[in-house]
């Protein structure tokens, strides 16, 4: 949580940045990113816009990590030949985690790679959070680390036919997973209060789930196969379907905006979906991305749309895409009324978000700060009286560097960058 607000002050440097009424998405053309030869693309780890690590199948490839640090225009192969990578995570710092058969970790974006994790299984999903937990789901169960890959104990154990495809934290000691039974009815949606020591299901046992996610009222939504996308308002007593006849495998969830990437295996409609009302309505947002069998997407800090399809890109179109411009970049109708400073810019102990009077009374404004490798590293939500304007963020814990700064005030949404000194 950042620091309490501090008394206003008269500051040298004040970065102004005006803010406009109305929030345009811009996601309305796709550019193809294109990968080695060498790859056959199973899983990707996009952290900004030009970082971005890729995965590769053994099949008809030889597998391995790849990674671009300019956007995809070169790529250079960082290691783990011969194995599939399933997934990737992004832990804390210059961590990063693969799934393969095992858990492989780097400490440095990749340089270098150790073996974590002693189970001989193919890991599907892997969650670093806090300084030192690390989960894993895999055929039969979920593993855990709570030493940072230095010892490991079985947090979940199911059928060898059942597989956790998804594992989502939403605080110190609450983690929720999904998975999918393919002989047994031991999958569904599992929620942990104790930090993985007890799971108990809580809906939607026998279906196939493939992703989840909380929206700012926290509904709990699950992709799955066959079955598209089910929301619970009460902890999972009911379920209902705001997604229906999709293969839904991805999930983006910014509060009340939904993105949801689903394959065209079960239903002929697949691409990517999109809702600006918690699911009430839909439209799609495939646009020119050829290749519809959706895989994977994801939303980086600075706002890039990524998509993955399924791999088979030689016949069903690229694989690898991103949105041309930002998912929300602001519209210019000169209005001043509309205005919010930050400041003072460079920072060091702490910034101060100035909103005009006109523009906001008893608005709930949430605040998250990213770093460059596209990793939530601060949130708070703040209500601010009718008469006080100007929260103090403490950044005292910050290193020097650039950060993303987003504001979510109301319905509209903000991205600014700081600088740290």
């Amino acid at each position: 949580m950042f620091g309490v607000p501090i008394s206003k002050t008269t500051l040298a440097i004040i970065f102004t940045i005006v803010l406009f009424n109305k929030t345009c998405r811009s996601q309305d053309y796709y550019e193809e990113i294109v990968y080695p030869d060498s790859i056959n693309i199973i899983s990707m780890l996009p952290l900004n816009f030009d970082t971005i690590f890729i995965g590769g199948s053994t099949q008809y490839a030889t597998g391995g990590v790849y990674r671009s640090f300019d956007s995809g225009i070169t790529w250079e192969y960082v290691g783990l030949n011969g194995l599939s990578i399933y997934c990737m995570s992004h832990g804390n710092g210059d961590t990063i985690y693969a799934g393969t058969i095992g858990v492989y970790r780097s400490n440095n974006l990749g340089e270098s790679w150790e073996r974590i994790s002693p189970i001989e299984q193919n890991v599907i999903s892997i969650s670093g959070f806090f300084p030192d937990d690390i989960f894993i789901g895999y055929w039969g169960g979920i593993m855990r680390s709570l030493d940072n890959g230095n010892t490991w104990d079985t947090s979940l154990v199911l059928s060898q036919n059942t597989v956790i495809n998804t594992i989502l934290p939403v605080g110190e000691n609450e983690i929720y997973a999904g998975g999918t039974a393919y002989t047994a009815q031991d999958a569904g949606v599992f929620k942990s209060a104790d930090l993985g020591e007890i799971w108990n299901y809580i809906g939607l046992v026998g279906y196939n789930i493939q992703s989840l996610g909380f929206n700012s009222n926290q509904d709990l939504f699950a992709g799955c196969f066959y079955s598209g996308l089910l929301k619970t308002s009460n902890g999972g007593l009911t379920w209902e379907t705001v997604l229906p006849n999709r293969d839904a495998v991805s999930l983006v969830i910014e509060f009340d905006e939904i993105y949801v990437g689903c394959e065209n295996q079960s239903f002929p409609n697949g691409g990517i979906y999109y809702s600006p009302d918690n699911g009430l309505t839909w439209e799609n947002r495939t646009y020119n991305i050829t290749n519809n069998r959706i895989k994977d997407i994801v939303i980086t800090p600075d706002q890039f749309l990524y998509s993955l399809s399924r791999y088979e890109s030689t016949v069903l179109g690229p694989a690898l895409n991103r949105s041309v411009n930002p998912v929300f970049i602001n519209e210019s109708n000169q209005d001043k009324n509309v205005l919010v400073q930050i400041f003072p810019n460079p920072a060091s102990d702490f910034f101060q978000i100035s909103i005009n009077q006109k523009f906001l009374l008893e608005e709930n404004i949430k605040i998250f700060i990213y770093n460059q490798k596209g990793q939530m590293l601060e949130s708070d939500s703040l209500v601010l009286p009718p008469d006080y304007f100007c929260p103090t963020i403490n950044i005292t814990e910050l290193t020097s560097g650039i950060y993303y700064v987003k504001l979510v005030i109301g319905k509209n949404k903000y991205l600014l960058k700081l600088v740290v000194i």
